[in-house]
């Protein structure tokens, strides 16, 4: 195939999986790899013209196209596509943002972590964005990319940050990582954050703190390694085949936004700890939540 007609195939949802497409894409990475560069780049500051075009599945394809081949140059991208406001996000590319670009920039960031950091930090970005640049830092460690003990020092630095702050939002995800990593030398900063009543116990409590460390580094370890969760991009196919709009009977409906909060990841093989699907339902029902009461602020202003 010819790249045009690659992209072409690739565009918008027809119905079916383009698996054959896809296969192209990948044997011709040199090749169409500037194209998935410029898809990014044209809609990192047009994130509304997806709102309008829900069929519209060329800038997920990029995205994990770009992720499998370790493009390094999409790194600066989609650190600027996920950085718009919190609204945008969530109706555009919240799906991915809350469960993919963990993933995502692992995948692409070569070990340089400094946009990493600035996700993690930057107060006027989606709330999704800066704790799935937390989660990245984790599935570095758990791949080896990095060590722990290169993460825990940062780690630090946001904890006491996040309890000036009294960010409870930010502080409950650093508690989850924190553990994630086995960071046990971060247990005094985790037993503040609880006593000042700034941790979700609805996403872990002070019981399962305990459990977690209990098991032991090497058991924690372990578990996330084995979970998709924690693994980098290595086939962007088995990544996006289990998405479920690909398997509705009715094809001759448009899909629901591939990139929209309001839908569900469906992967084929599930997840292989009963912690860490845990985790993701707390985290999709905590989402959940957030946006119930930004809909109430809303219309509360009118």
């Amino acid at each position: 195939m010819q790249i045009k007609d690659i992209l072409s195939e690739l565009e918008v949802f027809a119905g079916h999986f383009p698996r054959t497409a896809l296969k192209q894409a990948i044997s011709q990475q040199e090749a169409i790899t500037p194209e998935l560069l410029a898809i990014l780049e044209k809609y990192k500051n047009n994130l509304e013209a997806l709102r309008s075009d829900s069929a519209y599945l060329l800038n997920a394809y990029a995205l994990f196209l770009l992720s499998q081949f370790r493009e390094k140059q999409a790194y600066p991208l989609v650190v600027e596509l996920f950085s718009a406001p919190e609204e945008i996000i969530e109706d555009t590319i919240g799906f991915i943002a809350t469960e993919y670009l963990q993933r995502i920039l692992a995948s692409i960031c070569h070990g340089d972590l400094e946009p990493i950091e600035q996700l993690i930090e930057n107060t006027e970005i989606s709330g999704w964005t800066r704790t799935s640049a937390l989660e990245s830092l984790t599935v570095l460690v758990v791949q080896n990319v990095i060590p722990k003990e290169q993460v825990i020092p940062y780690f630090k630095e946001l904890f006491d940050r996040f309890l000036e702050a009294k960010d409870d939002f930010m502080l409950t995800y650093l508690v989850v990582e924190s553990i994630d990593i086995y960071a046990i030398e971060l247990k005094p900063y985790i037993d503040r954050a609880y006593e000042l009543g700034l941790v979700d116990t609805m996403m872990i409590t002070k019981d399962e703190i305990d459990r977690d460390f209990a098991l032991g580094e090497e058991v924690t370890v372990e578990r996330l390694q084995g979970s998709r969760l924690y693994m980098l991009i290595e086939d962007a196919i088995t990544e996006l085949k289990g998405w479920a709009f690909f398997s509705e009977p009715n094809k001759t409906l448009p899909p629901p936004k591939p990139f929209s909060s309001s839908s569900k990841k469906t992967l084929n093989s599930g997840f292989s700890s009963p912690f860490i699907a845990e985790k993701s339902e707390k985290k999709s029902k905590q989402k959940q939540q957030k946006q119930a009461r930004r809909k109430n602020r809303s219309k509360k202003k009118k």
